[in-house]
């Protein structure tokens, strides 16, 4: 049980510190200012923000003992379970409405592809 729980507490650490740098990065290398994402940003923020999800998947699974999908699948449910939070918050300034459903849906997706590509290595430790 305690392996499971670092493993599903490793992909949620490695998903939020990706996407807190790759947000950070992306808003600075296209010179956004608060509040005013362009359509650059927004396409960079999706492609990067599922990218972090599918290592925070790998990283679940590949922290696993055993059942290494169910793990990456739990990290989706947690994902999943963030991202409707964050759907009932205000939508943030300059963001189109449908954004948020985006990320909603890729994250959890991300996880598990992250988790599948991992679990398709085998048991290689």
């Amino acid at each position: 049980m305690t392996r499971t729980l670092l493993a599903v507490l490793g992909g949620v650490l490695t998903t939020v510190v990706l996407v807190g740098l790759t947000t950070w990065a992306a808003a600075a290398a296209l010179g956004i200012a608060p509040g005013r994402p362009t359509t650059a940003y927004l396409a960079a923020n999706l492609a990067l923000s599922t990218a972090s999800a599918v290592a925070g998947g790998y990283a679940a699974a590949a922290l696993a003992s055993r059942a290494r999908l169910a793990h990456a699948g739990a990290l989706a449910v947690v994902l999943l379970a963030l991202s409707i939070y964050a759907i009932a918050q205000p939508v943030e300034v300059g963001q189109p409405p449908w954004y948020p459903y985006a990320l909603t849906a890729l994250g959890p997706l991300g996880a598990l592809a992250g988790g599948a590509i991992r679990a398709r290595r085998g048991d290689t430790r």
